[in-house]
């Protein structure tokens, strides 16, 4: 009878502090991206889960993707985007013609205009991407374009080069 009262007094106890203590605890949040040898990524959380970023279709055939740059986790800390390097014929290193985006999990959205993408950056606390693209040798086509990550809707573009002039959403964060 006591040991019974015993682990009735016990489960009344412990069992709602560990539900709690499960309930209160805070979800896994992005720490750090980090870039293998061979171009792939790494998305490191903060209970210690790594994810390989998932591949683009074709990965390292000949006209496919070879691998992946610049990476950013964006403010809210679930969101992740990088660049897709592809090979170009024109020139002795690949380009980024695609931009990632990947959250909770999966990949949300792949965006870009199908000019070489020079610079990217979150806006909107991840909400929002921009993309800063041209041609390859010069800036005659150059343009940034923002976009809605959850609809991949154009919400902006901009033509011409990133200075003074640029709206505050071209330009990258300082």
């Amino acid at each position: 009878m006591r040991n019974a009262m015993l682990l009735w007094l016990i489960g009344v106890t412990v069992t709602p502090a560990l539900a709690f203590a499960q309930r209160g605890a805070a979800p896994a949040f992005v720490e750090r991206v980090e870039k293998a040898a061979d171009g792939s990524l790494y998305i490191m959380y903060s209970d210690r889960t790594r994810i390989a970023a998932p591949k683009e279709k074709d990965w390292h055939k000949a006209d496919g993707p070879t691998s992946y740059e610049e990476p950013a986790i964006a403010s809210d800390r679930q969101t992740v985007g990088w660049l897709v390097n592809y090979k170009n014929d024109t020139t002795s290193y690949d380009i980024a013609l695609s931009l990632m985006i990947y959250r909770s999990g999966k990949l949300i959205r792949t965006t870009g205009d199908g000019f070489m993408i020079s610079e990217w950056h979150f806006w909107a606390g991840g909400k929002e991407v921009v993309y800063h693209s041209g041609t390859v040798h010069g800036d005659d086509a150059s343009h940034s374009t923002r976009v809605d990550v959850a609809t991949g809707k154009e919400l902006a573009t901009y033509h011409g080069n990133l200075d003074d002039k640029a709206p505050d959403w071209a330009r990258r964060p300082r």
